[in-house]
Protein backbone atom coordinates (compact mmCIF):
# COMPACT_ATOMS: atom_id res chain seq x y z
CA UNK A 1 0.00 0.00 0.00
CA UNK A 2 1.33 3.22 -0.94
CA UNK A 3 1.96 5.89 1.71
CA UNK A 4 -0.39 8.45 -0.33
CA UNK A 5 -3.66 5.99 0.31
CA UNK A 6 -2.94 6.02 4.24
CA UNK A 7 -6.19 7.85 5.93
CA UNK A 8 -5.03 10.41 8.52
CA UNK A 9 -8.21 11.12 10.36
CA UNK A 10 -11.02 12.60 8.10
CA UNK A 11 -9.10 13.13 5.00
CA UNK A 12 -6.79 16.13 6.15
CA UNK A 13 -3.01 16.22 5.26
CA UNK A 14 -2.97 13.25 3.15
CA UNK A 15 -1.10 15.41 0.24
CA UNK A 16 1.83 16.86 2.33
CA UNK A 17 2.49 13.21 4.03
CA UNK A 18 4.80 12.77 7.11
CA UNK A 19 5.90 16.79 7.10
CA UNK A 20 2.54 17.94 7.06
CA UNK A 21 1.40 15.55 10.03
CA UNK A 22 5.06 16.65 12.03
CA UNK A 23 3.85 20.56 11.16
CA UNK A 24 0.61 20.00 12.80
CA UNK A 25 1.38 17.99 15.37
CA UNK A 26 4.41 20.68 16.53
CA UNK A 27 1.39 23.26 15.82
CA UNK A 28 -0.86 21.71 18.80
CA UNK A 29 2.06 20.27 20.96
CA UNK A 30 4.18 24.01 21.19
CA UNK A 31 0.97 26.22 22.00
CA UNK A 32 -0.23 23.40 24.76
CA UNK A 33 3.83 23.42 26.47
CA UNK A 34 3.54 27.03 26.69
CA UNK A 35 0.28 27.17 28.63
CA UNK A 36 1.07 24.54 30.28
CA UNK A 37 4.74 25.74 31.79
CA UNK A 38 3.15 29.28 32.29
CA UNK A 39 0.63 27.31 34.44
CA UNK A 40 -2.60 28.64 32.41
CA UNK A 41 -5.47 25.82 31.41
CA UNK A 42 -5.57 24.86 28.07
CA UNK A 43 -8.81 25.41 25.53
CA UNK A 44 -10.65 22.02 25.72
CA UNK A 45 -9.90 22.26 29.88
CA UNK A 46 -11.82 26.19 29.79
CA UNK A 47 -14.81 25.04 27.77
CA UNK A 48 -14.98 21.90 30.08
CA UNK A 49 -14.82 23.61 33.51
CA UNK A 50 -17.20 26.38 32.11
CA UNK A 51 -19.67 23.63 30.96
CA UNK A 52 -19.25 21.52 34.09
CA UNK A 53 -19.23 23.69 36.98
CA UNK A 54 -20.47 27.51 35.06
CA UNK A 55 -18.51 30.73 36.13
CA UNK A 56 -17.61 30.17 39.57
CA UNK A 57 -14.72 27.23 38.23
CA UNK A 58 -12.81 29.75 35.85
CA UNK A 59 -9.56 30.84 37.53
Amino acid sequence: MPLDSLNTGFGMLTGPGIPGQMALGVGVWFPTLVWDLRGWPGPVERVHRRLAYGRSALP
